[in-house]
């Protein structure tokens, strides 16, 4: 456990690890075998997400004006961000549009509420916003994916849709019913402080397991295309740097500070484990080279949340 701690504190770390040795892995043995592992990957990442998600706070009474803010944004704004990068960026590159378009549709992560928490912000907000996003992008994702990817990229509307719902939905009633019976059990305070931050360190495990998974495999392509990959920087720069300005400038303009820190953390961050297991699973092989650009991001995520963070005092 001590070990899982330890990765999960130092994850902005262990992640460019985990992509250079897949890298390295991957040019020098046959990694087609790690295709079997990509279900296993997918459920350590998400499940523990989803036990530490508490969906009674769904039923709690909303502060409307923050719930209508983060549905504009999660579901209008930053996806028409995604796209437009995606065409600037990416017009000769579809599979990497489609990786950015992605992440820009799944919102919210545990990341959401550690940052929200970490600044002082409106947690029970930021879990309803979690929450709410989530079912709501489990729906919405196919459609969008259709509607603006269908002309660059073959999309399977039924099977997309299948697989979103299993790899979000799944995983939510497991974590559900895992929670239930694990509270009655121990209760809540020994919940939260024993079994709940355990959960929460094992979806480590399948994050580094998926990225490098995707890195070995996809290992000659980033090779043969090495200056491709230092480009998908530029548009997670200027993804991660829009989503935090509008978002910080609606916070502070309609909201309380502790409100308005829910909604930034509520919607800047993405649910990039979601993302990538339905880049995987729901694409084929061409799915992989979707992985990459997400994998990336993961980097810069934690790398920006943390930076945020630090400035929040000045902020607001």
């Amino acid at each position: 456990m001590k070990i899982l701690k330890y990765l999960q504190k130092n994850l902005v770390y262990m992640l460019p690890i985990a992509i250079v040795i897949g890298i390295i892995a991957g040019n020098s043995i046959n990694t087609s075998f790690l295709k079997s592992f990509i279900l296993p990957f997918t459920f350590l990442m998400i499940y523990p997400q989803m036990v530490n998600l508490n969906l009674a706070k769904l039923f709690e009474k909303p502060n409307t004006k923050l719930k209508v803010a983060s549905i504009v944004l999660n579901f209008i704004v930053i996806p028409l961000i995604a796209f437009g990068l995606g065409r600037i960026f990416f017009a000769n590159s579809h599979l990497d549009a489609v990786g950015l378009f992605l992440i820009a549709l799944l919102p919210t992560g545990s990341m959401t509420l550690a940052f929200t928490g970490l600044t002082k912000g409106n947690l029970p907000a930021a879990i309803r916003i979690s929450v709410f996003s989530l079912l709501t992008a489990s729906f919405l994702a196919p459609l969008y994916l259709y509607q603006f990817m269908g002309e660059v990229i073959e999309i399977n509307f039924l099977l997309i849709t299948k697989k979103i719902l299993l790899v979000i939905l799944l995983p939510l009633i497991l974590g559900v019913i895992t929670r239930y019976f694990v509270i009655k059990k121990t209760g809540q305070k020994d919940y939260k402080e024993k079994f709940g931050q355990k959960m929460g360190s094992v979806s480590v495990i399948g994050v580094l397991g998926m990225v490098f998974s995707v890195m070995a495999m996809k290992a000659e392509f980033i090779v043969d295309n090495p200056t491709k990959i230092l480009f998908y920087i530029i548009p997670l720069l200027f993804f991660y740097g829009l989503n935090y300005t509008i978002s910080t400038i609606i916070g502070k303009m309609f909201f309380n500070r502790k409100d308005a820190l829910a909604l930034v953390f509520g919607t800047s961050l993405r649910h990039l484990a979601i993302a990538l297991a339905v880049a995987v699973t729901s694409f084929g092989e061409v799915g992989f080279r979707m992985a990459i650009i997400i994998s990336i991001a993961f980097v810069f995520q934690i790398k920006i949340g943390a930076w945020y963070t630090k400035f929040v005092h000045k902020i607001f």
